[in-house]
């Protein structure tokens, strides 16, 4: 199964945390959700994803959440195929919020939408083409 995933974070440091993520199952609904990260989103994350403090303030933290256990058990499984632009920072987001998937290949898909585009409803994520990428 694949696993559509984006991340939209404080920044891209190491001690930097999820604030929003959008997953989309193969053939089930999209998640698109926004959570409290614990830190302030720096100025420089919130030019690119336009996520402010203010939208995240009283926001649930992401792990311990409905989401997190949702995503926890559909990357699980050794089939699961992420796929995602920037896979590997994406990945490593979930690693740090207590979400491992099994290693393997990770799969990064060109041109797609941002998680934000497809909250959307009426918004599908591209199915292909999918690049293996290591």
């Amino acid at each position: 199964m694949f696993v559509f995933l984006d991340t939209e974070t404080t920044g891209t440091g190491p001690e930097d945390r999820l604030c929003q993520i959008a997953f989309k199952p193969e053939g089930g609904p999209a998640v698109c959700k926004l959570f409290n990260p614990g830190m302030p989103i720096s100025v420089d994350a919130m030019a690119i994803h336009h996520i402010t403090n203010r939208m995240v303030q009283g926001k649930p933290f992401f792990r311990g959440s409905e989401t997190h256990t949702q995503l926890q058990k559909l990357t699980g499984n050794e089939r699961t195929v992420i796929v995602a632009h920037n896979a590997r920072f994406d990945v490593d987001m979930l690693n740090k919020e207590g979400i491992y998937p099994p290693a393997g290949d990770l799969h990064f898909q060109t041109g797609t939408l941002s998680g934000q585009e497809w909250c959307h409803p009426q918004v599908q994520p591209p199915v292909s083409p999918v690049f293996s990428g290591t």
